[in-house]
């Protein structure tokens, strides 16, 4: 609460926020006018954002390059209820405290959608903003006109199209700390008559914020390169045809560097060796006596400082591409047609070491590819129609293959040791595991998917003020998947080149479905192995087909012309899917089922001051049921997420915006929210590492009934105060300070005292001076000036219960940015 206090002390009494009007200093100093009008597309067609029933906030390209937003993750605490939390093997995209975790079977409770194509899975979401028309973020189910699967809110982009004359704009940025280097570039125009071309790329360079102690270099360390065409043409009278290709390529070295945190921890933990430093000194013992460092007493890093250990070889890679194909028909008199045909593709390969030691001790590699074919048919009533309707069909087909090989360093040294032992003291024989050595295990699921769906919403005046509207979508999703685990030999540090090994094959009776116990041979190594690595060999294979019919219904009251209220009902509905982290060869525990909700929301929206000044309001209340979660599990040798079914969740609250235009020299606003989100039936969670020491050995499982989910603070919101003054020569001196600030929250989703985030206020601050009509800007930025050290991600160690490793957040970020447009 304090940094709640602090980050809306900084206001006073101006209402300060981030309510999607960009900030555009030389109107604001030209004039004290009506504030600028924004259009969405969150109902398939365009509207006014003061006319649509939902929670929604909107930023458009100006506002992101102006306050270098270049990521989703970037928006992480700037707008309330909103958090985008990188991950090791999937990123979680949270609003309302709905999510999805870390397990690679999940598609996003939170649905992506760029020029109306679906970008389910997480990889997407490290995507970089390239020549954006508009950031819309809207809150809650969205079933009817984005689909099953943004259940929980989705973000909405809109990419900048060729105009009616040639345009264009060459930014280029520095951040000094990271020292991150962001070049774009974008124009386009008319070729012909009838035929118009815009082409965008992003060129970026960032060496990393933190040291690895390791070697001294700078981590996590990103390059970006990333191209997109798009041709426009007016085919006929009323038709037109658009191709959109884009093509995008990021390496990376040490993309998710972690630090340690609490090793040693409290006492009540057991440690591994004791030694003349006592047992509490040790609670990391293992670790230690392969010559690891952690914080405390050995000199490591610990969570907050800019230095990591990171062992060679961490990487990332991934390429992308995606084209689009937009066939429109429309006309001042009769409905409007649209196609829409999409195929986006990746490959994607990261590795990483989930812990801040000098040496391999675990480690694992992510290959992942993934390939979706959509298309969506539209009809729309006209404009000028007073009853307002869309009807439109959905088909998708996707193919996912996902292999996490992972490398148990840790075990090389037991197996030599047991290998020296005699016989008849327990040991083994001589070379009979360690020439497999180092061990690895591969899990990794194949899924196919054929998604279905109808859906339509008709809006009809019912009195000169009153409005009502009704929709439904139908929709049907059929999954294939196979999920397998497999110990192998590592063909290096992170198994990049891995190869199964045979050896002596020995008849092991293995579980298959439709057919009973099969003796299946298997090598002699795979079978000691499992005694080690605690992952058994197994293949199965599962289909999860599932439908639903979601309604809506909302009710629209306009007070005057520019106050309005609404109340809305909608059903959303996310598939079932497979467990891409399963260890145990349970046919019975692969697959998780559907998730549902019933979503209730009341708002209030208006334009006032003769519109310069904006608030809304909206009040919701949200019953998840069969909740989709994953829950972390710590082992022997790792740190898995299995993802179940595990109950209900309740979120309601309230969200607030204004923005206000003051006069012609100075704006502000104010964004916040109120989080009520709870578990109402979750008796099955994971247990804290207390908990499962508690449990000395047996399965630990606890109640989280009554508990917050991750991401979900009470309390979130961030304010702003700009300015712009006529300056010399015709320029313009603007300016901006902006607060964010956040209650504390949950991270490692099992109620875990070390697992929270606590309450924070990030300071930005940003001052420019531009000319020439908007036509450039030089400007600084500082981003999180205070230099709060706050992290994305926490994980228990897998070195020593009671441990845990953090991910992160990056601190100071000092800019200077120039922006032309030509």
């Amino acid at each position: 609460m304090t940094a709640i206090k602090t980050g809306l002390a900084l206001t006073g009494a101006i209402m300060v926020g981030f309510s999607g009007v960009a900030y555009a200093a030389a109107e604001s100093a030209a004039s004290a006018g009506a504030l600028d009008e924004i259009v969405v597309t969150a109902q398939k067609r365009s509207e006014k954002l003061q006319d649509v029933p939902i929670s929604i906030e909107v930023l458009n390209g100006d506002a992101l390059a102006s306050q270098k937003l270049q990521k989703l993750d970037d928006l992480a605490g700037r707008m309330p209820n909103v958090y985008v939390a990188g991950g090791t093997i999937t990123n979680s995209l949270t609003i309302r405290g709905v999510g999805s975790s870390n397990n690679v079977g999940f598609e996003q409770s939170v649905a992506t959608f760029e020029d109306g194509v679906y970008h389910g899975r997480a990889k997407y979401s490290s995507g970089s903003f390239v020549d954006v028309e508009s950031l819309e973020v809207l809150r809650g189910p969205q079933s009817i006109y984005f689909g099953n699967n943004a259940i929980g809110g989705a973000f909405n982009v809109t990419t900048k199209k060729p105009g009616k004359e040639w345009e264009g704009q060459v930014s280029q940025s520095y951040e000094f700390n990271a020292r991150e280097s962001v070049t774009e570039l974008a124009s386009g125009g008319p070729l012909t008559d009838t035929l118009g071309l815009r082409v965008a790329g992003h060129f970026s360079n960032m060496d990393g914020w933190l040291t690895n102690l390791v070697d001294n270099q700078r981590v996590p360390s990103d390059r970006n390169n990333f191209a997109r065409a798009t041709l426009v043409w007016d085919a006929a009278p009323q038709w037109q045809v658009s191709l959109k290709g884009e093509f995008g390529h990021e390496t990376g070295n040490t993309p998710y560097p972690t630090q340690n945190t609490h090793c040693p921890p409290d006492a009540i933990y057991p440690v591994s060796t004791p030694t003349a430093g006592g047992w509490k000194d040790q609670l990391c013992g293992a670790a230690l006596g392969f010559n690891a460092t952690f914080p405390g007493s050995h000199g490591s890093p610990s969570a907050g400082s800019d230095k990591v250990y990171a062992i060679a070889g961490q990487r990332l890679d991934l390429t992308s591409h995606d084209v689009v194909l937009n066939i429109e028909h429309k006309t001042d008199d009769g409905p409007s047609f649209v196609a829409l045909l999409a195929n986006t593709h990746y490959n994607s390969y990261s590795s990483g070491a989930p812990g801040s030691i000098d040496i391999p001790w675990f480690q694992y590699s992510d290959f992942e590819t993934y390939d979706q074919k959509s298309v969506e048919f539209r009809l729309t009533s006209p404009d000028s129609s007073k009853v307002k309707w869309i009807v439109g069909l959905y088909g998708m087909n996707d193919t996912l293959n996902v292999h996490t090989p992972i490398v148990f360093s840790f075990l090389t040294p037991t197996i030599n040791f047991l290998e020296t032992v005699p016989a008849e003291f327990g040991g083994l024989p001589p070379g009979l595991l360690s020439q497999y050595t180092p061990l690895g295990v591969n899990v990794a699921l194949d899924q196919k998917e054929k998604a279905y769906s109808a859906f339509g919403s008709v809006t009809v005046p019912l009195t000169d003020k009153l409005s009502g509207s009704v929709g439904a979508r139908w929709t049907r999703s059929d999954k294939d998947g196979t999920q397998y685990t497999y110990n192998e030999r590592a063909g290096d540090t992170f198994n990049t080149f891995g190869t199964p090994v045979e050896g002596t094959l020995i008849p092991v009776p293995v579980p298959v479905p439709g057919v009973g116990i099969v003796q299946i041979p298997l090598p002699l190594y795979q079978i000691l192995a499992q005694a080690f690595t605690t992952y058994e060999n197994h293949t199965i294979s599962q289909k999860v087909n599932g439908q639903a019919f979601l309604p809506s219904a909302n009710l629209t009251y306009k007070w005057t012309d520019d106050v309005s209220s609404y109340v809305s009902y909608s059903r959303g509905w996310k598939a079932g899917g497979f467990d891409g982290s399963d260890t145990v060869a349970d046919p019975t525990k692969l697959a998780y089922g559907p998730e549902k909700v019933n979503s209730y929301e009341l708002g209030l929206k208006s334009l006032l001051l003769d519109h310069r000044l904006s608030i809304n309001v909206a009040l919701f209340d949200s019953k998840y049921t069969g909740l989709q979660q994953g829950v972390t599990v710590a082992t022997a040798t790792s740190v898995v997420v299995h993802t179940i079914n595990v109950g209900n969740l309740e979120s309601r609250g309230m969200e607030f915006d204004a923005d206000w235009r003051i006069n012609s020299t100075w704006r502000a606003g104010l964004n916040a929210a109120y989080l009520d989100a709870k578990y109402s039936n979750y008796d099955n969670a994971g247990c804290t590492q207390a908990q499962t020491l508690a449990a000395a050995g047996d399965p630990c499982v606890q109640s989280l009934s009554g508990k917050a989910p991750p991401f979900a603070p009470k309390y979130s919101g961030s304010a702003y105060v700009g300015f712009g003054i006529p300056f010399v020569a015709s320029t313009v001196l603007s300016g901006e300070v902006r607060s964010s600030f956040s209650d504390k929250y949950d991270l490692l989703g099992v109620n875990d005292p070390e697992g929270y985030q606590s309450s924070w206020n990030k300071i930005d601050l940003r001052l420019g001076l531009g000319g020439g009509n908007g036509k450039w800007d030089v400007s600084a930025l500082v981003k999180n000036i205070n230099n709060v050290q706050t992290v994305h991600g926490v994980n228990p160690a897998v070195y020593g219960i009671g441990s845990y490793t953090v991910m992160p957040d990056r601190g100071r970020q000092f800019a200077l940015q120039f922006v032309m447009k030509l």
